[in-house]
């Protein structure tokens, strides 16, 4: 769920200072937009995923929804509306 993706995230960010914390979400329980974004949100500085099912799987975190999401809602740094 979102809220432990958060709680995760902010540990090993905080745990690990020197490297670079991302995440790799499935859509399993529909949540891979949620998981990714709040991963994010939490200083993760990587998503892996997928560009309209093109990928590993299918059901890994999509980006043509997480990127917009991420611009238009949440302001992450480096991705801008234009």
């Amino acid at each position: 769920m979102p809220w432990d993706v958060a709680a995760i995230t902010q540990a090993m960010v905080q745990l690990f200072t020197n490297v670079t914390i991302g995440i790799h979400a499935y859509n399993d329980c529909g949540m891979t937009v949620a998981n990714s974004s709040i991963a994010i949100k939490n200083s993760a500085g990587l998503i892996q995923g997928t560009v309209n099912g093109v990928g590993e799987r299918m059901s890994n975190a999509i980006f043509c929804s997480i990127i917009p999401s991420l611009a238009l809602q949440c302001h992450v740094k480096g991705i801008e509306k234009n």
